[in-house]
Formats: C-alpha cells, structure tokens, sequence
C-alpha cells in the first residue's frame, strides 16, 4: 500500500518532467549521422592490416569495465558513508 503510493508520486513525476521535454520531429543531423557514422567505420575497415581491432575492442572494454567497477566501488562506499554508524571518508 505505501509501496504502491510511493511508486505513483514516482510516476507522477517522471511523466511531469518527461511532459517537459519537447516532442516533434528530431533535427535533421539525427538524420545524417547514420551515413557519416557508416563512413566511418567503412574507412576504419580498411585500417584493419595495421590496427588489431580485436585487440583494440578487447582492451578498451576491459578497461572500461575496471572503470565501471572502479566508479561502482567509490559510490556504493559515498552511499554507506551516510549511514551513521558505519562512518566512511
């Protein structure tokens, strides 16, 4: 009950600030960019001979992940420093 309360002040809200937002047609370098993004990466498929893409996806996922882990830790301690009792940085 307070449960279900609480979800449609949420809801509520979110529909409020989504209400905000303009609708229409998106402009029109939305439009655009799927032919300069296709370019693009058909230009980088001819570096392929010099650059490992494998290699250069594989490291920079595993490196955006240490970050992702990295950011994940340090809010999870700032969370449980508001905790009272528990103390913190």
């Amino acid at each position: 009950m307070i449960t279900n309360a609480v979800l449609s002040v949420f809801y509520g809200f979110v529909g409020w600030a989504a209400s905000l937002l303009p609708s229409g047609s998106p402009p029109d370098f939305i439009d655009q960019m799927s032919s300069a993004l296709g370019t693009l990466i058909g230009s980088a498929q001819g570096l392929s001979a010099w650059v490992p893409w494998p290699f250069v996806i594989g490291t920079t996922v595993v490196v955006g992940s240490v970050w992702l882990a990295v950011l994940a830790v340090k809010g999870i301690r700032w969370l449980l420093a508001w905790i009272p009792t528990w103390g913190g940085s």
